[in-house]
Parts: C-alpha cells; sequence; structure tokens
C-alpha cells in the first residue's frame, strides 16, 4: 500500500518524504517548484544552516519568472493516502501550517498587476479554503490568503467564490481577533462595501 511505501520512502529519503507531504496540500495539478522549496520552514529537525540554505534557494527566482518555473504533480488519491499517514501521525497540522504560510506569502493582492500570478495560485487557495488549519499561530495566515483569493475572484467576476472565501476569512478574523480588532472591522467593512483594502 501507498502508506508502507511512503513510511520507506521517510526512512531511506526524509527530505522527499517531506516533499511528498508538503505537495499532498496543493491542488492536485500546477504544484508551483518555487513553494515548494520553502519547505524547510516545516522541518524543524534540520540545521539552522540548511534552513537558511533553503531560504537562499527560494528567494532565487522571483514570480515574475515563473513562467520557465516547474510545476508538478501529484494524483488526488496519493495526496489523501498522504494526508492520511500524516494525520495518523500527528503530523498533519504540521505541514499543513508550513502549506498555508508558503501559499500566503506568494499570493499577492488582488491588484490588476498581479492577476497572472493570482491566476497561477488561485486552484492551490482553493485547496486551502477547503483544509482549515486547527492551529490559532495558522488561522490568521489562512484568513489572509483567503481575503487576498476572493479580492482576486471579486475582480475577475467570479461572484460565488469571492463570497465564499470572504466570508470564511472574515468569520476566522473574528473568532481569532474579536469583533472589536481593527483589522476585523476593516476586512468587515470591505466584505459589506466590496472594497478591497490592502493586506499586511
Amino acid at each position: 500500500t501507498w502508506q508502507i511505501s511512503f513510511e520507506h520512502i521517510r526512512e531511506t529519503r526524509p527530505s522527499a518524504a517531506g516533499l511528498l507531504s508538503l505537495m499532498s496540500f496543493f491542488d492536485r495539478q500546477g504544484i508551483p517548484e518555487e513553494l515548494l522549496r520553502a519547505r524547510a520552514r516545516a522541518q524543524p529537525e534540520e540545521e539552522p544552516a540548511q534552513q537558511e540554505q533553503h531560504e537562499r534557494d527560494s528567494k532565487q527566482q522571483t514570480w515574475e519568472e515563473e513562467d520557465s518555473a516547474s510545476h508538478f504533480e501529484m494524483h488526488r488519491l496519493v495526496q489523501l493516502a498522504t494526508r492520511k499517514w500524516l494525520q495518523l501521525h500527528d503530523e498533519l497540522e504540521q505541514w499543513k501550517q508550513n502549506f498555508v504560510s508558503n501559499l500566503c506569502a506568494a499570493f499577492p493582492t488582488g491588484n490588476h498587476e498581479n492577476w497572472a500570478v493570482c491566476q497561477r495560485l488561485f486552484a492551490h487557495a482553493k485547496s486551502a479554503a477547503e483544509q482549515r488549519p486547527e492551529r490559532e499561530v495558522s488561522l490568521r495566515d489562512w484568513a489572509s490568503l483567503l481575503y487576498k483569493a476572493a479580492w482576486y475572484a471579486l475582480l475577475i467576476g467570479n461572484w460565488a467564490e469571492a463570497g465564499a472565501m470572504s466570508l470564511q476569512s472574515t468569520k476566522t478574523r473574528r473568532k481569532i481577533l474579536g469583533v472589536d480588532h481593527e483589522d476585523t472591522l476593516w476586512h468587515t467593512v470591505a466584505e459589506l462595501t466590496n472594497m478591497p483594502r490592502e493586506v499586511v
């Protein structure tokens, strides 16, 4: 079975297993190499020097060069089996946090000049929307990601997905920050008026 194979990969090639773990959260197609290079942040067993090297590597390629970058695919059943293995071994939220953090950092605001990047990453944002993190440390990034994705969806006329993502984002901000927090209030106003606010 895949779980037995995955355990063998973890024993013989832990870095490859980490790559597969992270890939299991993306949409199955068009997984950007750039976002996989940042996976070091989810591997606490690595030495600081190794983490710094991964971070330097991830900065070498900008999103303006993305058209020439590599993309990967992962079969949906393999993704499901991998996430099941991670869940059974209490690693699911760790890798989900890394996925959300990387994608949130890469997904730009919905301004017109960013549409090419937004389009490439939108399917992965939709995948993230279906995988709400449990850890509070991940929820703020998750809410910001959905807000930016909703902003893009709104401006291209995808009303249904824009509304669903915006609502998820606002509800999450209210829960973790409180209804009276400035950030929550700004995003609530933006949701009601369809006027995007710059995400920080």
